[in-house]
């Protein structure tokens, strides 16, 4: 079907359901509405379908411009959604920003990680499934010429690509690689020349690797912070927030709170009331 056709779908949609007006951009306000038509999120714990929250729909309209090129880095809390956001994000610009090209989603090292995430990308699908003209292990092609591809991080995998829309890379601090620069190397020069968008979102995993190093430099991408404070206030209770970070058998620094450490018994020590912001402690 053309891009026209499934605008009068979305309108229709909309009019139907009664989505109410949001003050946001009528790109964003899109966004909602093909959310809702392809199916609500589901809450990380629970798995009951659940709204976009307000910080998510911040990160979309302020942190992903829908006209130029975007160069995202998220250093996100887990359990927060985040990647779900972008994989619709990235679903929503099949039919618009990305139509005709091809997005490429890297999710870190693993084929069994790079599978279950492109089946979650997959699965945005399943309630249109007529604009679906191929999906194979790792591969979709839409009705538009848009193709979507998941490959682990390896430089070779994506040396050379053209016409690319956009790049995922998810959990870019936890690539279980010696040296993650030959991937971050390989990509940067496609992104230069295509023109394509950059998703670099993860939680940190000590201070070393490009997505470390990304955030400490002078570049052109917007940066994002979100700890589990902030990205969890509408999924969970306080008390759940807090449950989670003393409960965490990682480094819960680094899982909920965005600091770049080097594990539970590092120098950092566990969290204590010393490592939480002004804001943090309002929070508790």
């Amino acid at each position: 079907m053309k891009l026209s056709e499934l605008e009068n779908t979305v309108k229709s949609y909309k009019a139907r359901i009664g989505i109410p007006s949001f003050d946001l951009e009528p790109m964003v306000d899109d966004f909602i509405t093909f959310n809702h038509m392809i199916g609500l999120p589901k809450h990380p714990q629970t798995l009951l379908p659940c709204p976009m929250t307000k910080i998510q729909l911040h990160l979309v309209e302020t942190g992903i411009p829908f006209k130029g090129q975007v160069r995202l880095h998220l250093n996100k809390a887990r359990q927060c959604g985040w990647t779900e956001t972008i994989l619709r994000v990235l679903a929503f610009h099949s039919f618009h920003k990305y139509a005709g090209k091809k997005i490429i989603i890297i999710p870190g090292t693993r084929e069994k990680t790079t599978k279950d995430i492109f089946y979650r990308f997959e699965q945005l699908f399943r309630n249109i499934p007529e604009y679906v003209v191929e999906s194979q292990s790792l591969f979709m092609r839409l009705t538009n010429g848009t193709e979507i591809y998941g490959m682990p991080a390896n430089p070779e995998a994506v040396t050379g690509w053209t016409k690319i829309g956009a790049i995922f890379m998810d959990e870019a601090a936890k690539w279980n690689l010696v040296d993650d620069y030959p991937v971050i190397n390989a990509i940067m020069p496609i992104v230069r020349t295509n023109k394509s968008d950059l998703f670099m979102i993860s939680t940190p995993k000590g201070p070393r690797g490009f997505f470390y190093d990304f955030d400490i430099a002078d570049n052109t991408f917007k940066k994002f912070v979100i700890d589990i404070w902030e990205g969890g206030a509408e999924m969970y209770t306080k008390s759940e927030m807090q449950e989670m970070i003393e409960s965490s058998e990682e480094d819960p620094d680094q899982e909920y709170l965005n600091k770049y450490t080097t594990g539970r018994d590092s120098i950092w020590g566990d969290v204590t009331d010393e490592h939480r912001t002004d804001e943090e402690e309002m929070e508790l």
